[in-house]
């Protein structure tokens, strides 16, 4: 059954295809502040689940549900000996036509439309249409309970001790309804559900959560609904999340109808839009992956002082990360730079400023993840925030040189200097522990991440059983990400700082390059280690973070070629793109977490990486794999990650999805703008004014045309055409009112 899910600024929900809240169901809620506050919300009509016909969502804000009506029987005596119609409502019967007889509702013969908008917590108009031919009563029941949970325990981290809850309440006569529970933290959370129409009746009781086995409270509200035929007959339900008093509150705005609710979001929507370089192919099936794409990264973003913050993902990680929130930024440079520059301020505003073994805290370090939750609160977790990542600081310089050359921008260079220089003190005093040059990490907080690279899972290195090889760990691509973070930041010091420190930053990572290819070369696959351990020995895996190698061109040129080739092996490249573990290996499986999927992030690093090297054409061959990918998944959206079994023509004709994968994602949703840049060959130097493309389109593309984009403070249109002929692909000027030179290079 497909996950559905709907956000706006803070709050988000995921829900079932009908649009319920299933008790248990993986991730389903209503959320708010790393807290669950609706954690069942379920709809039956007349004792029964309805069918799902179909269902639409408009930007990730609001949905449209269609259900019809299973069979039922209707007794007409029923419906007099029930009746207790307001004195405004209109007063039918049929017991005057057909007294006391029985009939067969057939299926589909109601209709009913649920209009779900999130503004400030859930807002869901049920409208019924009755297409039998004389008027019915039916009872629609909505099952109601709020667990107000943790998103940590939510996710499978145990706790002995939960939230005390209190007996749900009622308010204006039955027609508001308040759920309520006081956590470990002493703070009080509650949500208030409130309909139009005041329940026929109310049920309370407990459901069990598992695998707490918490007793929690709920209420069915069942509501005597008359339908007279084909008329349509509708009723408003609210469920508005509270939080703590000393949290911001959120305001029980009124609701507008579902249609002007919907423009004021596409309002929101285009505003983006219009910011964002609009990227445009002759197939629309592209088109359409990059508008969900795009749209999808607007609807990540949360409002925050320093500007709009990229949120990782739903529902898992519906918060500001660290490498995470850097990596999309520099896949969307193309795309909008903004979200660059928003993304460097608020990182930089929680730069790490001490030395603290609980949250795995650094001077100078970028943090990890950011949380405000209960179990934050109470001190169960260090996410507050929580710094153990070793890769977020130098790819947060990385970002900040990229994004000012790409920009042409002074002004922020020296506005986030200071913190760049913290950053590379991190580097230098803090990273490398032992002096020997490489960045390494090792875990010091009790509740901290074991692997802190972007495969952070446990079974990372060393599979499920282990054993787990000994830290201060040197990981593969983050060496090159520091490699690459000094030589770019060189270039923008140059032209804006001290030359003398440009010098010194390019002499330090000439050096890591040639360490790196003495140390990290892997002879007897051509390949380079995983990691080196901290007994200096190899993590003898091939993986994709091979293809991040690549990437940062910390290769050498002729150990480059081998790794491509490596790469491109059918134990590596299943068909829908590359995988993050060689099939070949011993802690192989296509259905984990990191040992053998494929993420869409992963794969778009490493063609940025091939073209960089001028293996164009195994960068298009796996561009074409990802895209083919990205088209069999609903709405055409790329999910964070996906298993990683052969394409067979014959029994597998679409990737199969990894169960709790966050949809939308950010780096997944920026995937498609890197492999745009990257089969275009197109950089940019803001301050020249100069766009230089090397364009390579694959032979199942024959056009794309850019239309906005940004280089430096101008614009330009261009459109890329391949010649069918000769497979070269050629560049057109369409519109360049700033006189932006654009340099070519065909590759």
């Amino acid at each position: 059954m497909a996950k559905i899910t709907l956000k706006d600024d803070r709050v988000f929900m995921v829900c079932d295809e009908a649009g319920d809240i299933i008790n248990n169901a993986e991730g389903y809620g209503l959320y708010l502040n790393d807290m669950r506050f609706l954690s069942l919300w379920e709809l039956k009509l007349n004792g029964e689940k309805p069918v799902s016909l179909s269902h639409n969502v408009e930007y990730n804000y609001a949905a449209t549900f269609q259900l019809s009506n299973q069979h039922f029987k209707f007794a007409t005596e029923t419906l007099a000996a029930n009746s207790d119609e307001d004195e405004d409502e209109p007063k039918f019967t049929l017991s005057n036509l057909l007294p006391n007889a029985t009939h067969n509702i057939a299926a589909n013969t109601i209709n009913v439309a649920r209009r779900r908008i999130i503004k400030n917590g859930l807002r869901e108009t049920i409208e019924f249409h009755n297409f039998y031919p004389q008027p019915l009563q039916i009872e629609l029941a909505l099952q109601i309970a709020g667990d107000f949970k943790d998103i940590f325990e939510i996710r499978g981290l145990p706790r002995t001790k939960h939230a005390s809850y209190a007996a749900p309440q009622p308010d204006e006569g039955g027609k508001s309804w308040t759920l309520g529970a006081t956590g470990l933290d002493e703070q009080t959370r509650t949500l208030k559900i409130s309909f139009s129409k005041r329940p026929t009746r109310i049920e309370r009781g407990e459901i069990e959560q598992f695998p707490s086995q918490t007793k929690v409270p709920y209420i069915t509200a069942c509501f005597l609904v008359k339908l007279p035929p084909f008329t349509t007959v509708s009723f408003l339900m609210e469920a508005v999340p509270q939080p703590p008093d000393n949290t911001p509150a959120l305001l029980a705005e009124p609701i507008l109808s579902f249609k002007r609710e919907v423009e004021i979001a596409r309002q929101k929507f285009s505003v983006w839009q219009n910011q964002c370089c609009d990227i445009k192919t002759e197939k629309y099936q592209l088109d359409r992956l990059l508008q969900v794409s795009l749209l999808d990264m607007r609807s990540l973003m949360q409002q925050v002082p320093q500007g709009l913050a990229i949120t990782a993902g739903i529902p898992w990680y519906f918060t500001l990360f660290g490498r995470d929130s850097l990596i999309t930024a520099m896949q969307s440079l193309m795309l909008n730079p903004q979200v660059a520059i928003d993304t460097l301020r608020v990182l930089a505003a929680y730069q790490g400023t001490k030395w603290d073994d609980w949250r795995d805290e650094e001077p100078g370090k970028i943090l990890h993840e950011l949380r405000v939750g209960e179990m934050v609160r109470t001190g169960e977790l260090p996410h507050s925030p929580y710094y153990g990542t070793v890769d977020a600081t130098p790819l947060f310089i990385l970002l900040f040189a990229k994004t000012v050359k790409w920009l042409g921008d002074e002004a922020l260079y020296r506005e986030l200097w200071p913190n760049i220089e913290r950053a590379l003190n991190w580097l230098t005093q803090y990273a490398d522990m032992d002096g020997d040059g490489y960045v390494k990490f090792s875990r010091r907080s009790s509740m901290g991440i074991l692997h802190q690279g972007w495969k952070d899972s446990d079974e990372s290195m060393g599979g499920q059983l282990g054993p787990r090889p000994s830290q201060p760990l040197a990981l593969v691509e983050v060496q090159g990400y520091a490699y690459d973070a000094k030589i770019q930041l060189a270039e923008v010091v140059e032209r804006y700082g001290d030359k003398r420190i440009a010098q010194a930053l390019r002499s330090e990572a000439q050096q890591l390059k040639a360490q790196f290819n003495r140390d990290f070369w892997w002879p007897e696959e051509d390949f380079v280690f995983q990691a080196l351990d901290g007994n200096k020995q190899p993590v003898k895996h091939v993986t994709s973070n091979a293809g991040h190698s690549l990437w940062s061109g910390i290769l050498d040129d002729d150990k480059a070629q081998r790794v491509a080739a490596r790469l491109s092996r059918p134990d590596m490249l299943d068909g829908w793109g590359l995988r993050t573990l060689s099939a070949n290996d011993e802690t192989y499986n296509p259905m984990s977490y990191h040992n053998g999927s494929i993420w869409p992030h992963d794969n778009s690093l490493a063609v940025a990486g091939l073209a960089r090297y001028g293996f164009v054409d195994a960068a298009n061959l796996l561009v074409g794999q990802i895209f083919d990918a990205g088209l069999t998944f609903p709405d055409y959206r790329l999910p964070e990650l996906y298993c990683g079994f052969n394409t067979d023509e014959k029994t597998q004709t679409a990737p199969s999805a990894y169960p709790v994968s966050c949809q939308p994602q950010a780096w997944a949703a920026a995937t498609p703008f890197l492999l745009m840049q990257s089969i275009l060959g197109l950089s940019v130097d803001g301050a020249a004014q100069t766009v230089h493309v090397a364009p390579h389109l694959p032979t199942w593309l024959e056009r794309v045309r850019l239309n906005n984009l940004k280089v430096g403070q101008a614009r330009l249109d261009l459109l890329f055409r391949r010649d069918p002929a000769n497979g070269q692909t050629s560049v057109e000027v369409l519109n360049n009112p700033d006189g932006v030179t654009v340099q070519t290079n065909f590759a």
